[in-house]
């Protein structure tokens, strides 16, 4: 292990236009957005959502008491700044100065940006585990179980996450790091004990089921164009490009540090990879840690070419092309506009607490034709199926209407029906 450093001034930086972009993005649209962090949003009082680890969902649960979509994407943007912060820490200390400074731009990736500030994990991921290698670099050898303790909960994080684990406990080549292996164990027990998470929703979201009657290749090979197409529109292709030469450079010189981070983004392309086949299709999510990851790479190589307007020029192009706060904005705003409908009908409903709800809602919605207008309807609202309202399409209702709301093409017609 390198000896102990101080947080350096590009990481500070970077956390700085991390959170400003984040922020911005949230006093923006500050509605929560995307299927996943509708269930979270439903099930803010519970740990245990459907199947999913928990981690993420701590947070949502420490800041439910509020019932404030808007403080708990404030809470995950702040723990995706701090996952920034740690990166560009990683960046100066094991690779120099300049290469941190490079590594600023991820700050504003667009895709980081919009993912990472509503409730989804790929910010707490990376905050655990950056987190954890950064803290090496900070904490005298005595107080390393610190770190160890915090790359534990990679594994309450995601599956992906369990051989990133592991390949830190490798490179720690530290038995009391083992300790680390705290968050599998605890989980392992969970699904030991049969514990059953909470479902929002009769949704299925298992993206396995039948993986092997859907999977036809030549839908994968055009979802995989269209993700390249996706990355090139964002700058991540730019970014993976340029981290190729450091990443060979790495293996050559048998870099820790860039054999670690070289070991995790390809776990995580390999993941993506079987991520495409579950979804059978590709979504900008998809880059964002392959991004993060790669971007002290692409640093690197920058840092490595005399040419000053080469690498002005290098970084500008990322930027124009992606790395800044207009493609998150436009990001935003298109998942903001799709679910406008139900926030209608949200005030509606709320503005009628006697009321009794039923409603047909628009179906046919995300991946697979899976998801429906009463998972939006949570998610956007502190409005609860059962309570506030009875979904049709969840099953027969407990009690007779006053009030019907029904999905009309672009938007919901109410009516009422009876005292």
């Amino acid at each position: 292990m390198h000896p102990a450093a101080r947080i350096a001034p590009a990481a500070i930086a970077a956390a700085v236009i991390a959170l400003g972009s984040r922020l911005l993005l949230i006093f923006l649209y500050p509605g929560v957005f995307a299927f996943d962090g509708f269930q979270r949003w439903a099930g803010r009082e519970f740990l245990l959502i459907r199947d999913w680890l928990p981690a993420t969902q701590s947070l949502i649960v420490l800041t439910s008491p509020f019932d404030s979509p808007t403080l708990t994407r404030i809470m995950l943007a702040l723990v995706a700044s701090l996952s920034v912060m740690a990166l560009v820490q990683i960046s100066t200390h094991f690779f120099g100065k300049r290469v941190g400074w490079y590594t600023v731009p991820i700050a504003a990736f667009g895709p980081f940006s919009v993912w990472s500030s509503t409730l989804y994990q790929e910010g707490t991921f990376l905050f655990l585990c950056l987190g954890a290698v950064a803290l090496t670099s900070l904490l005298p050898q005595k107080r390393l179980w610190i770190a160890d303790l915090m790359a534990g909960g990679m594994a309450l994080t995601r599956y992906e996450g369990w051989p990133v684990l592991l390949l830190y406990l490798l490179w720690r080549r530290d038995r009391k790091a083992l300790i680390g292996l705290w968050g599998a164990a605890l989980w392992l027990g969970v699904k030991g004990l049969s514990l059953e998470g909470y479902a929002p929703s009769p949704i299925d979201y298992a993206d396995w089921n039948e993986l092997s009657e859907r999977m036809d290749l030549s839908i994968y090979l055009t979802q995989l164009k269209k993700g390249l197409f996706q990355s090139f529109e964002s700058g991540a292709l730019g970014v993976w490009l340029l981290a190729i030469p450091s990443m060979i450079f790495a293996v050559r010189k048998r870099h820790e540090m860039g054999l670690l981070l070289l070991l995790i983004w390809l776990s995580q392309a390999a993941a993506v990879a079987g991520w495409i086949a579950g979804l059978e299709t590709t979504i900008q999510r998809m880059q964002v840690i392959m991004t993060v990851i790669a971007m002290p790479f692409c640093a690197l190589t920058l840092s490595r070419f005399k040419s000053i307007p080469f690498k002005g020029a290098v970084l500008a192009g990322l930027v124009v092309m992606g790395l800044w706060t207009r493609h998150a904005l436009d990001t935003a705003a298109r998942n903001h506009r799709s679910f406008q409908a139900e926030r209608h009908l949200a005030l509606e409903i709320e503005s009628c607490q006697d009321c009794r709800w039923h409603i047909s809602p628009r179906t046919g919605l995300g991946t697979r034709d899976r998801h429906d207008g009463c998972e939006i309807l949570q998610g956007v609202s502190t409005l609860t199926h059962g309570v506030d309202f009875w979904c049709l399409a969840w099953g027969s209702p407990e009690h007779p209407a006053s009030h019907t709301a029904q999905w009309k093409k672009r938007g919901y017609t109410t009516e009422r029906i009876g005292e």
